[in-house]
């Protein structure tokens, strides 16, 4: 597993790319206002829509990048925002379920196993 951080202390979102076997999932990280290393923050992961898809780790900021900047947000809300992008050619999610279970269980693959890594890495 590779992954490349950079961990500058600009206000703006910074690129990032997590790299898991053979995927690489670009993502955009905001760090808290002054942000330290010690301190352990909450994690904001905002998953776009299908319009936003493909590996330019620009589109994905279209809608609501703007909301997690604001002063009043970053006075109050201090966390770690993520806005990850999913691949052209996926889901966030590919749903799956057996006809012979009535009980409604899915089995969800996709994208999301990406940023289920992703988030545990940085736990």
């Amino acid at each position: 597993m590779l992954l490349f951080l950079n961990l500058g202390l600009s206000q703006d979102y910074s690129k990032e790319l997590f790299v898991q076997n053979n995927d690489t999932l670009p993502y955009r990280m905001l760090l808290p206002k002054d942000y330290s290393p010690l301190k352990q923050y909450p994690m904001i992961v905002f998953l776009h829509g299908s319009g936003e898809r493909g590996s330019d780790n620009e589109a994905q900021l279209v809608h609501g990048d703007w909301l997690f900047k604001t002063t009043d947000f970053k006075n109050n809300y201090p966390a770690i925002v993520v806005f990850p992008q999913c691949a052209k050619n996926k889901f966030w999610a590919n749903r799956s379920a057996s006809k012979s279970d009535h009980n409604g269980s899915y089995h969800f693959e996709g994208a999301l196993s990406e940023i289920r890594f992703l988030i545990n890495w940085n736990h």
